[in-house]
Order: structure tokens, then sequence, then C-alpha cells
């Protein structure tokens, strides 16, 4: 996160930097992974038994980022079945 924030200076030169960390998101590899520990009776791992993003909304996500221009060495955090939020700015 603070290297984010060391490049957001990047901005007035027309280069903008931001970080997007999503959790588990439901790829294919992802749910065939849930599907064959579940198949096989094992415990699923904490990110596993969260609820999964959509590749969609990490997307989406990352479209708005980019859209909005007042944003520069942000981090915008996903969570499956959570709103999409910044971490504070750091200064």
């Amino acid at each position: 996160m603070r290297l984010t924030a060391c490049l957001a200076s990047l901005a007035d030169r027309g280069i903008r930097i931001n970080c997007v960390c999503p959790y588990t998101v439901g790829t294919a590899a992802v749910r065939r992974e849930i599907a064959e520990s579940l198949a096989e009776g094992r415990t699923l791992p904490p990110p596993l038994r969260a609820t999964l993003l959509e590749p969609e909304d990490v997307a989406d996500a990352v479209v708005w980022l980019v859209q909005n221009e007042s944003l520069a060495g942000r981090v915008l955090v996903l969570r499956g079945g959570e709103p999409p939020h910044l971490l504070p700015a750091e200064d």
C-alpha cells in the first residue's frame, strides 16, 4: 500500500497509480477447487469459504477506478458480499 501512495506523485505527469485488492474471485479454477475439496470431504480454507467475487465485480471496480480521475495512490479493497471501499489515503 505504501508503494501505491508513494507513486501517487506521478499523477502530476499524467500517470495515475492505484491498486485493486480483490479477495477470492470465483474463477473457474477456484470453483473447481471448491467442488473437488467438498467432494473429497476436505474442509475449505477461509478464503474459499468466503463469499466469492465474480470476475465482473473486479472488472467493474477497475473501470470505476480508472474513470475517476481524482484518485491517485489509492487502494481499493474488494470482498464478496461487501461494497468496494477505498482505504484511507496515506499522507
